[in-house]
């Protein structure tokens, strides 16, 4: 047991100090494209950092959904969430020159908030409700993949455009 522990721990850490790298290096890498093209920090980060980063935990959510773990799945997904905001609290920590929640107080991430709020109270009602499911899906989860839907059209209407103009 213990060889394959310390082989895996190692390997974790190895995937860790990668997926670090790689963080960075992406983050760079979107601040310059979101000045090259004008479309905004706020802007590249729901659609590019977001989606790339949460590549892995889709594939991790969808891997105990299969293997009929859905503890493991709603963990992992609201696991994520948290520790996102324990990053940002970190981050807050190192970076000294600002306070970040204030300094990206943008109507686009008060957008993001409010999106995030109404996508978090979801399955908490889908939770507290009768156990109904259609083709053994539960009538909120379309319901959260349209409220996604109709908040991200929102909040990129929310984002001036390279003119300033809204779209």
């Amino acid at each position: 047991m213990f060889p394959s522990l310390i082989f895996s721990s190692i390997a974790f850490g190895i995937a860790a100090l990668s997926i670090i790298t790689a963080g960075s290096r992406l983050a760079r890498l979107a601040d310059e494209l979101a000045d090259r093209t004008g479309m905004g920090e706020a802007l590249f980060g729901i659609l590019l950092l977001a989606g790339v980063t949460s590549l892995p935990d889709f594939a991790a959510t969808l891997s105990a959904a299969l293997d009929n773990r859905p503890d493991l799945a709603m963990s992992n997904v609201m696991g994520s969430m948290a520790v996102n905001l324990v990053f940002l609290g970190v981050a807050d920590i190192v970076y000294r020159k600002a306070n970040l929640e204030h300094a990206a107080a943008s109507s686009v991430n008060l957008m993001l908030a409010g999106l995030l709020i109404v996508l978090l109270t979801l399955p908490l009602l889908a939770i507290v409700s009768p156990t109904i499911a259609e083709w053994g899906v539960h009538p909120v989860t379309p319901v959260i993949v349209i409220a996604y839907l109709f908040g991200m059209h929102l909040v990129l209407r929310t984002e001036p455009g390279p003119c300033g103009f809204h779209a």
